[in-house]
């Protein structure tokens, strides 16, 4: 439902009835506030007139911590209270969201790296393309899967890109000729890709370790994915294919033979810097600065 059409389906009850909870979350908020430096107060006062000044600098340390607890807890409820209002999405959904991606990347760290032999020989002969990006350090198989993943659900519009479409029917050398013609941007997100099916199509078929779908941990990922996909995460929604391993395999295969054959075009000699770093870390990382 769009948030337009969420905010017409609210009635006007139900709209006051949200304002009237925020409004008393404030309030509350406010009250707890009050009550914390009202107490504090009075403790500071004694300790200081006992002289004892590391405990009264301690005691305000302490008053801080909870004083922001009540502060973001409050700033948490709010906002998702506003996000209900305005665009339907359910209470809590981004902190189920969150939570599920850290049960579905411990999970894969049980899959992939509970066992230090297995662990070794995933990541034995993994194809490092550039170095750069998650592939510069490459030394979790989870962490590699898991970014691999998430750049190739970002970029794989570009196996559909009419452009590059064209070129893998072009002659070779009018193939090279129009790649040095694409912006720097598009050879950088077409390079990612190209690392990031290599890395899964290692990961998860070309490795006597690679796991299958009928391990006890695999089920177990499947019944987690199910979760992010039944609740509408969309943030996780880069682990979904692994609910269907098998199929996962066959199209990353289906593929072994179009984005690598332009690769193998491009300029190989001095390895590129990744223009972006599309990981999630790195998203937040620009979303703060």
């Amino acid at each position: 439902m769009s948030s337009k059409a969420h905010q017409d389906h609210i009635s006007a009850e139900a709209r006051a009835l949200l304002e009237v909870v925020r409004d008393a979350l404030g309030t509350a908020r406010d009250e707890a506030v009050a009550s914390l430096e009202s107490s504090a107060f009075i403790a500071s006062t004694a300790l200081s007139a006992a002289g004892d000044g590391s405990a009264s600098a301690a005691a305000d340390r302490r008053l801080s911590r909870q004083l922001a607890r009540v502060r973001s807890c409050h700033q948490q409820l709010d906002h998702e209270l506003s996000q209900f209002a305005t665009s339907g999405r359910p209470i809590l959904h981004s902190t189920l969201s969150d939570l599920l991606c850290s049960c579905v990347r411990l999970q894969l760290r049980r899959i992939f790296e509970h066992d230090r032999e297995r662990a070794a020989a995933l990541l034995t002969g993994l194809p490092r393309g550039r170095a750069v990006g998650f592939l510069a350090k490459a030394d979790s198989a989870a962490k590699v899967l898991s970014c691999a993943l998430y750049e190739s659900h970002s970029l794989n519009h570009l196996l559909d890109h009419p452009t590059l479409v064209a070129l893998l029917h072009a002659s070779e050398r009018d193939a090279r000729d129009a790649l040095r013609q694409l912006p720097s941007e598009t050879v950088d997100e077409l390079l990612t890709l190209h690392e990031a099916h290599a890395a899964l199509r290692h990961l998860l078929c070309a490795s006597s370790a690679a796991p299958r779908a009928s391990d006890a941990g695999w089920l177990e990922l499947r019944r987690l994915l199910a979760l992010v996909d039944t609740h509408g995460c969309t943030d996780e929604a880069h682990y979904l294919p692994l609910s269907q391993l098998e199929q996962l395999k066959g199209w990353l295969f289906a593929q072994q033979n179009r984005v690598p054959a332009l690769v193998r075009l491009l300029d190989w000699s001095s390895p590129q810097a990744a223009v972006h770093l599309r990981t999630r870390g790195a998203h937040a990382e620009r979303a703060e600065s």
